[in-house]
């Protein structure tokens, strides 16, 4: 099993501008309490490894999440149908601002250094795996250069499934039905990116998925991990946990267990995150009461650059970033 360690770096408010960011929080919080945690709920046992042993953690938005006794998963216990959330990221005011304005805002960081990694990856390894690859199918994708992208890639057939956003008119095939009522033709590789995090059943959608795929099929998903080093420091307080982006939020030793557990061969699995530090760093100095051991303060806020760097590698090269990239095939 691979995991790849990336030698790059950029800051995360060359994605996420600090002005902006705060607006779509806000507006995130306002849209989550007003339609979804107010609307129909149901109880859930850990997505990953289906324990129904789990500690309370910390609430935002309306909603409460739990960490598993048994894998450490975060995940919220009361929670919307996947009806529900899908209708919230068509709908819901925050999402057409970040669609729309805070993406737009950093198009040319975003194409630089999410989507063209995603490419070559998606490329590289499908020519090493599966050379024969013809037909492409993306499920839920939140980003139209990602489309614009995916309709100009180098495969004879290109399906989306229920985009979020604005699907480009020629190049691709969109089916306007979300994924578990989608009639989808085989495929031969699926991605989903960061689409687990918030799907509410998670056995349906890799029953689904086993469904699209061809004999042999690869996957590429994204996700962000509770076992990630900014995650475990910061808890309650990291900013990139909340609802519903972040329903589920798995450990490595999580995921890997459910996705095995489906039938599915991990090829790789890695944590080539570059932010952790950073964003410990910036939540310090935004709330110094923020909990944190003297040594990890003092990396954090005066490390040299050297340090910093060094110490983020070995996060990636020992799977405890707080991003996730996998590629499963099917067995």
């Amino acid at each position: 099993m691979k995991n790849i360690v990336i030698n790059e770096e950029y800051r995360q408010t060359d994605l996420k501008p600090s002005a902006m960011l705060q607006e779509y929080v806000a507006l995130l919080q306002k849209d989550v309490t007003g339609m979804l945690a107010n609307g129909p709920l149901q109880e859930a046992v850990c997505p990953a490894c289906g324990s129904a042993k789990s500690v309370g953690q910390f609430e935002k938005s309306g909603m409460h999440y739990k960490e598993c006794a048994g894998c450490r998963s975060l995940y919220i216990s009361r929670r919307p149908t996947d009806a529900a959330i899908a209708k919230f990221y068509r709908q819901a005011p925050s999402k057409t601002f970040w669609r729309n304005k805070l993406s737009e805002a950093t198009r040319a960081q975003r194409k630089a250094r999410i989507i063209k990694p995603r490419f070559e990856w998606i490329t590289d390894s499908t020519s090493e795996y599966l050379p024969r690859a013809e037909h492409w199918a993306d499920v839920h994708t939140g980003q139209a250069r990602y489309l614009e992208a995916m309709a100009a890639a180098p495969f004879a057939r290109k399906t989306v499934i229920y985009p979020y956003c604005e699907a480009p008119s020629s190049g691709i095939t969109v089916i306007d039905k979300p994924w578990w009522e989608a009639q989808v033709p085989k495929a031969d590789i699926v991605t989903l990116f960061e689409v687990l995090d918030h799907t509410s059943d998670v056995p349906a959608l890799l029953g689904k998925l086993k469904d699209m795929l061809n004999d042999k099929g690869l996957c590429f998903m994204t996700a962000i991990l509770a076992s990630g080093f900014d995650i475990k420091e910061l808890g309650k307080n990291a900013k990139n946990i909340y609802p519903p982006d972040r329903l589920n939020v798995f450990t490595v030793a999580g995921l890997k267990g459910l996705l095995e557990k489906h039938g599915f061969e991990v090829l790789e699995f890695s944590t080539p995150g570059i932010l952790d530090l950073e964003l410990v760093a910036a939540a310090l100095k935004e709330d110094p009461s923020v909990s944190a051991s003297a040594f990890i303060r003092e990396l954090a806020l005066q490390g040299s650059e050297e340090a910093r760097h060094d110490f983020q590698g070995f996060l990636q090269a020992n799977l405890l970033s707080s991003y996730g990239r996998i590629l499963v095939r099917q067995a």
